[in-house]
This record gives structure tokens, sequence and C-alpha cells, in this order.
């Protein structure tokens, strides 16, 4: 497994594809894997952690089908904002029990106009942040263009807090093949403010991506390596990062990122043999992790106390891909994000939403059906202890 002490350029560009190492690796008490209590449970134990709260479908209007929830957020007044980014390339917002009330975004080649739409966030003023393929554009929360600039690489997720918008960066388009940071920081204005951590040119030909890479947690960014089983905590005030790794079944890749250019065989074996971290999210002091195992065909999540150094591990497919879920007392499809109280996952199924009223009958009456848009159900975690 490889390991670093975030001090020297030479380990940066010699570790993994994605050296997360910390650019300031000085903060006091740093955490260790070793620091953490991991429990492993059945993924049919989930639900005793907490209870379905609610159910949302999103209305469906000429304006509002959704062909793929792939990515949601609230803001302060409690709106739900939802992304359908591969499908239609557009952010649309509902209230609380699911009535459309605007969208954002539009393809084409203008200002306010977008590419391949990769991820959005909302600040605290309720303007709508989009970053695509070449740019990140701000609209007002009435849907007003505002403001763009212009980007040279190639994006994943962003995030925004404390006044800063933080852009993870998935490749460059800068033939020097420099070293540069793995997450650029703008202010809300949209200038650039500098960047966090380090990025390996070499992933530049590296496409097997994370999902979901970046979270806020308690105002620090969490984000994840692309190699390794690990996260690192970046905290804007002390301009410190902390990087955890668990133990993880990548050092057969160790000769392959000791090279200095990769292959096409390179990248099909650290594909097949890749593990780490596919998507992260958080919520009420809780991160929530896949983990996803190539080599063993296996995916887990976790659920992460952070504060209280507790992390309880459930399997959640039985092989990568596969329909068939580990328990059929899971009813859902994909878990898109968080909300203040727990995750949210998306149901398409009739008679999935049917097993949840069986189960809940406060739900008795929510209307779904095949020609909704999917359905939102929020579950509430109550603690992991």
């Amino acid at each position: 497994m490889i390991r670093s002490n975030g001090t020297s350029a030479f380990i940066l560009l010699s570790m993994l594809a994605m050296t997360c190492a910390c650019r300031n690796s000085k903060a006091a008490h740093a955490l260790r894997a070793g620091d953490f209590t991991i429990t492993k449970k059945p993924i049919g134990n989930l639900f005793r952690f907490g209870i379905i709260e609610k159910i949302v479908v999103p209305e469906l209007t000429d304006d509002s089908p959704i062909a793929e929830v792939s990515q949601i957020a609230f803001d302060k007044n409690g709106d739900i904002y939802v992304a359908d980014l591969s499908s239609r390339g557009i952010v649309l917002r509902f209230d609380e029990s699911g009535k459309y009330l605007s969208r954002y975004g539009r393809p084409g080649q203008g200002p306010g106009e977008h590419g391949s739409l990769r991820a959005f966030d909302i600040d605290g003023d309720l303007r709508v942040y989009l970053i695509s393929d070449t740019k990140i554009i701000r609209y007002s929360q009435a849907c007003e263009f505002e403001k763009e600039t212009l980007i040279s690489y190639f994006p994943g997720d962003i995030k925004i807090v404390k006044g800063g918008l933080y852009a993870r960066i998935f490749g460059t388009r800068d033939s020097s093949g420099g070293l540069g940071p793995a997450i650029k920081v703008y202010d809300l204005g949209l200038a650039e403010q500098g960047g966090v951590s380090h990025f390996d040119p070499r992933l530049n030909s590296y496409k097997f991506l994370p999902r979901s890479s970046v979270a806020v947690w308690k105002e620090q960014i969490i984000f994840t390596d692309i190699y390794d089983l690990a996260f690192n905590i970046y905290d804007p005030r002390a301009d410190q990062t902390q990087r955890i790794i668990f133990p993880n079944d990548n050092g057969r890749l160790d000769s392959v990122w000791k090279r200095e250019h990769f292959v096409e065989d390179d990248r099909s074996h650290i594909r097949d043999n890749i593990h780490r971290f596919n998507d992260v999210y958080s919520f009420d002091g809780i991160v929530y992790l896949t983990e996803i195992d190539r080599k063993r065909n296996e995916v887990n999540f976790w659920l992460m106390d952070i504060d209280h150094r507790n992390i309880i591990v459930f399997p959640l497919l039985d092989i990568i891909g596969a329909a068939t879920r580990t328990s059929a007392s899971i009813h859902f499809e994909t878990i898109v994000g968080t909300y203040e109280n727990g995750l949210v996952f998306v149901v398409e199924d009739e008679e999935k939403i049917q097993k949840i009223r069986e189960r809940y009958p406060q739900f008795k009456d929510v209307r779904f059906g095949a020609n909704d848009n999917p359905a939102l159900v929020f579950f509430r975690v109550n603690g992991i202890s």
C-alpha cells in the first residue's frame, strides 16, 4: 500500500494517480485510520439506524421531466434542486412538497450556456452555480444569468463553503503536464483564489473516475482520492489538509504508478484492480462513503462519525453492476445525496414504493406511477453509535 508524508514533491509525484497529500502536513492531532473503530454489519441492518422520513415525487410538467437523477442539493428555504446532468444537462428546482418552480442551465455555446454539465451547487444567497467542461456559470435564483468564467481543466464536482467555491480537477488541458492543484478555489464572484493539494498529470490518461468526490463537513472540504482508499479533510481557515488512508488492495498496482507514462494496458489493469472510495456525501456530522473494490467485485458503503471515531460498513452490492441488492429489505435504487438528517435515495419502481407503503403505512397515500418522475426517499439516520 502506498503511503505519503506530504513533505516532498518527489513522493507526491511517485504515489498513485491522485496524490492528495497535504499542502501543509503540520496539522495538530492528525487523524489516522487506526484511530477509528470499524464495525461491519449486514445491509439489512441499515433500517435499525433510522426511518424513512418522507417521500417526495417531483412534479412532472412540460418543463420538468427527469430522465436520471444525477445530483441533488437543498437551499436554506428547503427547496430541492435536482440535476439531470447526462440526459438533459439542466438543474430543476422544486419546493419541499415536489412542486416544480424553475430550471437552470441550457446547452449551447453562448453566454450562460454550456456543453457537458458536470455538477452544481447553491450559495447562501440562493444563487446557483453550474460547472461544465468549459466554464463555471452563476445564475440568480430567479434563473437570470449573472456571470461566467472559462476554465482550462476537466472538472468534477463543485462545493461552496464559507464564501469559497471549490472545483475538483479530474484532468488538465495544459500540455506542459506540470503539477497543479487537485481543487481550484474561487470566490463567489468567480475570481480564482488558488488551489488545494496536488494533481498528478498522469491522470489525463486515466478515465475511471469517482462519481461524487467532494463534500462539505462542518465548514471543511472532504475530497476522496482517485487511487487509494483514502480521503482528505481540508480546513480553509487553517489552510491545512489531513489525509486518512485505510488498508486497501492497491499494492498490486504499485509498479504501474512508478511509471512516468501510462499505456492502454496500464489503464485497463488499474481500472480492473482499483480499490477506492467512489462517492462521498455528508449530513449532520456524518460522512457517507461508497467503497469500490474492483478486484473483489465488491461495493460497500460506510457511515462515518469522524468526531467519535466510529465507522459502520455495510455491503451494498454482491457484484459490481449487479441489479440485485444483498438484501430484499432495502428498497432503493441509488443513493444520490444527503439532506440535513440523512440519506436520499431514488426509487423508479412502483413495486418498491408499494413495499415501502407496506412497511411504513404513513406513506400509503403517496402517488407514484411508471409515468412519474423518480421518487426521492428521505431516510433519517438517528446516529451510528
